[in-house]
């Protein structure tokens, strides 16, 4: 048995020794074969700035990605990692963004898989890895190893690491950043405003063994408000609207370009920008406005290589505007018009190392409701209102000048509105007036020193106009004919318009019709002046007779003092008519009597003093004693009117000029009161005898006095000065008075 027992005993120490020269046989083995370590981490340091740019505003990030592992035994974070031979896997993993500037996947969830079982310091995993935040394991490690290796093959430029040396091929499935909503992309002076459900996304990007890869870059952008894209030559401001789109990646060494594909995919959507404004042309002084943007985007190349100062691009777009208010400005005008429907527009970037180039032009004909051309001098400003124009292609991208011109050359003009200091003159035009623009009217000037010289027809109906100044406003109306809008140093509006003056009164209140031809407005040195080349003025005879009969007094009192009898005839001598009052004076019948004559019939109530030197009859014969007599009654007699217009001599303005006379005899029926000369039977006697020598005696009237033609309130003229009076008769009957109307110096 002690034989036994020290046999076993000497087996056993034997088997010991041999187990420990085969630990340390193969631990020495290991050590000599020097397996590849492979330096793998968690971070990756974005030095990609088109990368940066997206991280910065991105919450969460989303890899998923295959491909074979090379066979053979590894070392990774002192853990030594065995890979059987052709040994699939996939990866997929979700990471929140902390630092845009270093991504972690330590803090990574999701799960490895591979198509055989790896094992890690001689000890099988599963196939399945689960990466939960918090677990530490050296499989789990791996995970994240390999997943931080694929989130860094998407930067241009990137070190890849040693990690490439356990992987055999390859493939980005999908690597998706989640946008946060309200955070804003910079680049530059252009910012972009991210909307919810925003990402970016990389697909099917097959990587090769210098790690160049290509796949397919998605985008999808929901713009917030406030985005603004400022370039060189044009910038965009619009608020919400949405990029969808699916462009072609190559990455080749430290080189990134982005195409177009060339087949028409689904996922490709026309751009939409919300409440959008573009400045374009110089200074960027000129913008359109719309509801909605929309662009087709025809051709798309960018290009990113690494060390160089900016990326290159080639953009061609066609665009539609949608309900657009355009403001162009020139160094000649500028105009105003609302587009309510589609403009078609076309656009064009170039973007190279050495240079830029923008093309921004409408393709098409665009009808505008409204649209305003607006003329500005040092002092004067001319705004003219167009409605329903049609404006043809325009190229809004030079910056000298502009291409814009009203297809046809004519719109529909609906005001004309001229300003000058305190002066307005504002044209509102009939449905049918047209303006014609000529191409020259659009482009600005092509140096400093040249003069904007712009000649604009229009063709007027039916229009109404007023002129206000300091002094008050003057109203015109039925306006047609033709107007030439001269601009030059001043602006001046010419014209052989024909219309009426409103308001106008003349001859005591008649409300002419006056028939006016011949309008032109002058702006010199911020002073506008109006004047009317051919004013005429049909004027009936009722007018002119109720002007003269109006100012013909109802009444007279005058000193006749005309002698009846001289000598002594009976007992009296010395018959004297003295005074003589006419009252209720009526002045009917007026007539023509020839050129500048009227006749009339006057009647009226006449009372006159007089005086008689009496003697007595048998006694005192030679003795006289003066008494008085009156006789009254109503009196009836012919009268003329002279007339004439002529210009006062201390003033421009016309008058007319009357005189009238007439003759009221003594009726046989008139009242004689002698009662303070004789009574009795002697009275009834002698009144025969004295009305008969009183008949000699004509009441004399007389009356001369002046009219202004044009009262000096009249609404119409009262800022104006007439001048140029002529007065003739008229064909039609009447009088014609033809005159020069002038605006009054301030």
């Amino acid at each position: 048995m002690n034989r036994i027992t020290k046999t076993k005993q000497n087996l056993s120490r034997c088997l010991c020794i041999l187990l420990m020269f085969s630990f340390v046989f193969v631990g020495g083995c290991a050590n000599t074969r020097k397996e590849p370590e492979i330096k793998a981490g968690f971070e990756v340091k974005i030095q990609d700035p088109d990368i940066r740019r997206f991280t910065n505003v991105t919450s969460n990030l989303e890899i998923v990605a295959s491909g074979v592992f090379k066979p053979g035994t590894f070392f990774i974070k002192n853990s030594l990692v065995s890979i059987p031979p052709d040994t699939q896997f996939n990866i997929s993993l979700s990471l929140p963004i902390e630092n845009p500037a270093v991504l972690s996947t330590a803090k990574a969830s999701g799960e490895l898989w591979t198509s055989n079982q790896l094992s890690f310091n001689a000890v099988p995993v599963p196939k399945t890895i689960e990466l939960k935040q918090g677990t530490v394991s050296g499989h789990v490690d791996l995970a994240r190893s390999v997943g931080a290796f694929f989130i860094n093959l998407i930067q241009v430029g990137a070190i890849s690491g040693d990690m490439k040396d356990m992987i055999q091929t390859m493939k980005i499935d999908e690597v998706e950043l989640d946008l946060r909503p309200s955070s804003t992309i910079k680049l530059g002076k252009k910012s972009i405003h991210v909307g919810p459900d925003s990402h970016v996304r990389l697909t099917n990007a097959e990587i090769d063994d210098e790690l160049n890869y290509v796949g397919n870059v998605h985008l999808m952008l929901n713009f917030a408000n406030g985005c603004k894209w400022i370039g060189e030559k044009v910038d965009c401001e619009f608020d919400g609207g949405k990029l969808q789109s699916v462009f072609s990646a190559k990455k080749t060494n430290e080189k990134l370009v982005l195409n177009l594909p060339e087949e028409n995919l689904a996922e490709n959507k026309p751009v939409l920008l919300r409440n959008c404004i573009v400045r374009f042309g110089k200074d960027k002084r000129s913008s359109t406005s719309s509801a909605t943007v929309i662009g087709d985007v025809k051709e798309f190349a960018w290009q990113h290589v690494k060390g160089e100062e900016h990326p290159t691009l080639h953009l061609v777009s066609d665009l539609n505007f949608v309900g657009t208010d355009l403001n162009l400005k020139t160094d000649i005008h500028q105009t105003l018009g609302h587009f309510p429907d589609k403009v078609p527009g076309y656009l064009a970037v170039n973007i190279k190392k050495d240079g830029r180039e923008t093309v921004f032009k409408t393709t098409g004909a665009a009808h505008a409701e409204t649209g305003q051309i607006i003329i500005a001098k040092n002092k004067t400003k001319l705004i003219l209102s167009l409605a329903n124009v049609t404006v043809g292609p325009s190229d809004y991208s030079k910056e000298s000048a502009m291409n814009f011109q009203l297809e046809g050359g004519v719109a529909n003009v609906r005001q004309i509105d001229l300003k000058s200091n305190d002066s307005r003159f504002v044209l509102d035009c009939g449905e049918d007036s047209t303006m014609t623009v000529p191409d020259e009217m659009m482009l600005a000037k092509s140096g400093d020193k040249d003069a904007a010289h712009v000649k604009l027809p229009v063709s007027l109906k039916f229009g109404n106009a007023n002129l206000k100044t300091r002094k008050g406003q003057i109203d015109l109306a039925d306006l047609s004919g033709k107007l030439l809008i001269d601009v030059d140093k001043d602006i001046q509006l010419n014209s052989d318009l024909g219309f009426k003056l409103k308001d106008l009164k003349l001859l005591n209140g008649y409300p002419a019709n006056v028939i006016a031809k011949g309008l032109d407005v002058a702006v010199h040195e911020g002073k506008m002046r109006m004047s009317v080349k051919q004013c005429s003025i049909q004027v009936p005879d009722e007018p002119l007779k109720d002007a003269i009969r109006q100012r013909i007094p109802s009444s007279f009192e005058m000193k006749l003092n005309k002698t009846i009898k001289e000598d002594k005839t009976w007992r009296y001598r010395n018959a004297v008519a003295k005074d003589v009052k006419v009252t209720n004076l009526k002045i009917e019948d007026m007539r023509a009597a020839g050129q500048g004559k009227l006749a009339f019939t006057a009647s009226g109530d006449v009372v006159l003093d007089g005086t008689v030197e009496k003697a007595g009859i048998i006694f005192n014969k030679n003795e006289f004693e003066t008494c008085p007599w009156r006789i009254s009654g109503h009196l009836k007699g012919d009268g003329l009117v002279n007339y004439s217009f002529e210009k006062k001599s201390d003033s421009k303005e016309e008058r007319l000029k009357y005189d009238v006379s007439m003759k009221l005899p003594i009726p046989d029926d008139i009242n004689l009161d002698w009662s303070k000369v004789a009574g009795g039977l002697i009275k009834v006697a002698e009144k025969k005898v004295i009305v008969g020598r009183l008949k000699q005696i004509t009441i004399p009237l007389e009356h001369e006095g002046e009219i202004n033609v044009i009262e000096k309130q009249s609404p119409a003229l009262r800022n104006f000065c007439v001048t140029n009076l002529v007065v003739k008769d008229s064909a039609d009957g009447g009088t014609q008075i033809d005159f020069v109307a002038e605006t009054r110096a301030d």
